[in-house]
């Protein structure tokens, strides 16, 4: 069968774009779901427990957090969106004083699948930037919603940033959160866990603060009855640390 250049230039800008998709979005997620498999593991290994807190802070919630962590000698890990960051530096200073973790989340939250490169590694970098000046661990670093390209995957590398993902979401960024139930069920089957959580007042609704602060509660008093850790992430990779040395 004779095919004429026409079809070939077809065919050869069809892989062109296949290629292009996979480099830029479906190698930077292989990898992610490999490093999701290693966390949870680390985690069970451990029986540890991580909590996160997204998109803080804020005057009310991120306070909230901090107190009941530290009513119970707990440690835990914020990722603070600059923009946000610069509005309540003093929140900023007494979560780092109380010897929490302080990661960055960007500035502004862009998508990494949704805007432009330039557009997001310089969000990614303005976020850093903020943070670290009020205190912020310059490595820790949380892409916001998960996502990441071949563009931010490479720039984080460069700049030595540990990826920390997250092996269970309750969906607290919703009008309708998981039940916690259902969450304490998933910490107990794998033995630990990092938990994303969201340290916003409002949103999605006037309940979001009293549902994190309960299933705090609730994961406090799960850990303490099935002898759980609940670390930081630093404190989590001190444990891999001296488990690989």
């Amino acid at each position: 069968m004779f095919i004429n250049d026409q079809v070939i230039s077809v065919i050869f800008i069809f892989a062109g774009i296949c290629l292009f998709i996979f480099l830029w979005f479906l190698a930077p997620y292989i990898w992610r779901l490999y490093e999701v498999k290693k966390l949870r593991k680390l985690c069970s290994d451990a029986g540890a427990v991580v909590l996160t807190f997204d998109d803080g802070p804020h005057h009310e919630l991120s306070k909230n957090i901090m107190q009941l962590l530290d009513k119970n000698s707990i440690k835990g890990s914020f990722f603070f969106l600059g923009s946000n960051a610069v509005n309540f530096p003093d929140v900023v200073d007494t979560i780092k004083k109380r010897g929490h973790d302080i990661g960055h989340h960007s500035y502004a939250h862009f998508n990494a699948w949704k805007s432009l490169p330039h557009t997001h590694i310089k969000d990614i970098y303005r976020g850093e930037q903020e943070v670290t000046k009020l205190g912020g661990n310059k490595t820790l670093f949380r892409p916001t919603y998960g996502k990441i390209s071949l563009a931010s995957w490479l720039f984080g590398l460069l700049r030595g940033y540990q990826f920390c993902w997250w092996t269970i979401d309750p969906k607290d960024s919703l009008e309708n959160p998981r039940p916690y139930a259902d969450i304490l069920a998933e910490i107990k089957v794998n033995n630990g866990g990092v938990i994303l959580l969201h340290d916003n007042d409002t949103y999605p609704d006037e309940n979001h603060s009293d549902y994190v602060l309960g299933l705090i509660q609730g994961i406090i008093e799960l850990a303490e009855k099935d002898d759980l850790k609940i670390l930081s992430f630093s404190q989590l990779n001190a444990i891999n640390f001296s488990s690989v040395n």
